[in-house]
């Protein structure tokens, strides 16, 4: 019976002894987490003083990668953009659509012919300026913009898009929009015809596009109807 009690006893007291070595080991690994984390933070921000409270703000602007202003963020993300086509813009803009080229060089398709016209091998500047059917609407958006030029290449096209895109005047904000529903709106025709076997004759399209454009800016402080945005806001059904 004694000897059971000191067992007993030894059991005890070995039972603290763990729990005692455990919270000592778990409080030194938290101790030199800390340490390595204050040393992360050191080299990464050798001019920020650590006994500051630091403020998540100061953090982000630290370790988030910096690069150079682009010229056409305002016309991607312009004011009033339509999140859905600056989106599928600025994927066009960087080459990042799966246009028939890209999925060739990735050895996912070997047939490359635009499905738009039949003429020529779909990329990034056939599909949206070299392609007979997106060069239709593109300048009938021109027009419908006051502007009467005939669209070229895709550099060239969108060059000509950020010097004159510029300004919060309804031409302007009128252009910028049309040229993001313009990406959007032929992107999702090539889907349909790729994929649904749907078509859509340029005037259908370019009614969506102009519908899109015109429900954005429509009763917004850009539409001021004078002389100079009569022609305008008749072409586009607004004001």
């Amino acid at each position: 019976m004694r000897l059971f009690l000191k067992l007993k006893k030894l059991k005890v007291v070995l039972r603290e002894l763990n729990k005692e070595c455990y919270a000592d080991i778990s409080q030194r690994v938290v101790d030199k987490r800390k340490e390595l984390d204050d040393l992360q933070l050191q080299v990464m921000m050798p001019n920020v003083d650590m006994d500051v409270k630091l403020h998540l703000s100061v953090i982000w602007k630290v370790i988030r990668p910096f690069a150079c202003k682009v010229d056409w963020n305002r016309v991607v993300w312009c004011p009033l953009y339509i999140p859905r086509h600056s989106f599928f813009s600025w994927l066009a803009l960087l080459n990042r659509l799966p246009t028939k080229d890209r999925l060739q060089s990735w050895g996912l398709v070997s047939e490359v012919t635009c499905v738009t016209c039949s003429d020529g091998s779909e990329s990034r500047d056939h599909l949206f300026m070299g392609c007979s059917y997106a060069h239709i609407i593109w300048k009938e958006l021109l027009l419908a913009c006051g502007i009467s030029r005939s669209p070229t290449d895709w550099l060239s096209e969108f060059t000509w898009l950020i010097r004159y895109g510029k300004g919060t005047t309804l031409r302007s904000v009128l252009l910028r929009l049309s040229w993001n529903s313009f990406i959007y709106w032929i992107w999702r025709e090539r889907n349909a015809r790729l994929f649904c076997n749907a078509f859509k004759v340029e005037h259908d399209v370019l009614a969506l596009i102009k519908e899109s454009v015109r429900i954005k800016v429509l009763d917004t402080k850009f539409v001021v109807v004078n002389s100079s945005t009569a022609a305008l806001c008749s072409s586009w059904n607004i004001g």
